[in-house]
């Protein structure tokens, strides 16, 4: 007779703020792979086994197929978004003023909301809370007596303070005084330190005041094992069935703005470089917008594969992209984000542990950057980076989720 080791309820909160949390935490639950059907078959079963099985809920609304391609884990859905993160004008700016305008709305009726999702974790026997990073989810788990695990390179309280500090006239522009935003802020800081713990992954911006903090490895999604000779012959293959013609041996530029909508226009983009054609991998977005490009739908090889197999990925200062281009030791032109407060760390951090150029907005739309697209490619790979983080978040989930 074989037991089945007790099963654990974990929810996991997911920022709807683009794709770059998702990133973060799916490596975390990939860790689980073994672990969710967990059974004792032998004959003198553990009558204490060490760890529960784990299902897995993600409380988000972010795209259910693109969730599925990024978490190898069963999982349920619940779709509901406790973070919008900042207002953006697109994945390069911001807009300060209509993200404190959100802010003060959701804190106008703070208690409310948090008595709501105190409420539906105590209905879905939340065992656990996984968050990246819903402060409001923090805030009802603690109201609820359910234990908390925070994870994230950010977090938005200082996020506010740093956008504020560059842009004071953003306060007066959404019409909230210097007390209210204060008062904000204060709570926002409450509901993070109320987790157990506040993982804070390599590379992350400085963060003030968490007294919960730790700081852990790299996380990202390990390239695969296998040869991306797999994915250049596929480009190559969809390249010339869409373009009536063959070109040989291309460099591969991954475009990945992550997943806020984005305006691109590649038109004027380089077709050479280095006396090599270069092809483009784009979403359906920018089809027939350049006579290079490929389209990455859900038919083509996993992200990590396309990083990996690409000569350049070309981007914009984002955790996931960043750590997993550096995993692979592929190069990176970057797109300049200059009112992002966590750009500076990251930037810093991918200087030294992989080859980074960067161009402004400006040079991208007009197709000016063949000279820092060559200096990557004459350069080539770096040395692919070792992520840790993953696993370290994972043991402080099974530490804290087990009773």
């Amino acid at each position: 007779m074989s037991h089945a080791l007790p099963t654990k309820h974990c929810v996991v909160a997911i920022s709807s703020h683009g794709f770059g949390h998702l990133a973060q935490v799916a490596p975390v639950l990939n860790q689980f792979t073994s672990e969710i059907t967990q059974t004792d078959p032998s004959p003198n079963p553990n009558p204490n086994p060490v760890a529960p099985s784990i299902r897995f809920t993600l409380r988000t609304k972010l795209p259910a197929l693109h969730m599925a391609r990024r978490v190898r884990v069963p999982f349920a859905i619940d779709v509901v978004s406790d973070d919008f993160g900042m207002q953006m004008y697109s994945a390069l700016e911001s807009d300060l003023p209509a993200s404190l305008r959100r802010y003060q709305a959701l804190h106008a009726d703070w208690t409310r909301h948090v008595d709501q999702v105190a409420e539906q974790l105590a209905e879905q026997a939340a065992d656990l809370v996984f968050a990246d990073i819903p402060y409001l989810t923090l805030a009802g788990a603690s109201q609820a007596g359910v234990t908390a695990v925070a994870i994230c390179s950010l977090n938005w309280a200082d996020i506010l303070v740093q956008s504020v500090r560059a842009c004071p006239a953003a306060l007066s522009q959404a019409g909230m005084g210097l007390q209210t935003f204060e008062r904000i802020l204060q709570t926002m800081r409450d509901a993070y330190a109320s987790a157990a713990v506040f993982l804070q992954p390599t590379p992350s911006m400085s963060m003030v005041g968490l007294a919960n903090a730790r700081s852990i490895g790299v996380v990202g999604e390990p390239p695969p094992k296998t040869c991306p000779e797999t994915v250049i012959r596929w480009v190559e293959r969809i390249h010339q069935k869409e373009n009536n013609k063959q070109t040989r041996d291309p460099w591969l530029v991954l475009v990945s703005m992550g997943g806020i909508p984005t305006e691109l226009q590649p038109a004027a983009w380089p077709t050479h470089c280095n006396g090599r054609a270069v092809i483009y991998l784009v979403t359906a977005a920018l089809a027939n917008q350049h006579p290079h490009a490929v389209v990455v739908d859900g038919h083509a090889p996993t992200y990590q594969a396309l990083i990996a197999a690409s000569d350049v990925v070309l981007t914009k200062p984002g955790y996931g992209t960043f750590v997993e281009a550096c995993a692979a030791g592929t190069p990176i032109l970057s797109v300049a984000r200059a009112d992002w407060p966590e750009s500076d760390a990251l930037m810093r951090w991918v200087s030294d542990s992989g080859h980074v150029q960067t161009i402004t907005h400006g040079q991208l739309t007009a197709g000016d950057f063949c000279t820092a697209l060559s200096v990557l490619l004459n350069r080539g790979r770096s040395e692919p980076i070792e992520m840790t983080g993953a696993a370290t978040a994972a043991q402080t989930i099974r530490g804290l989720i087990t009773p």
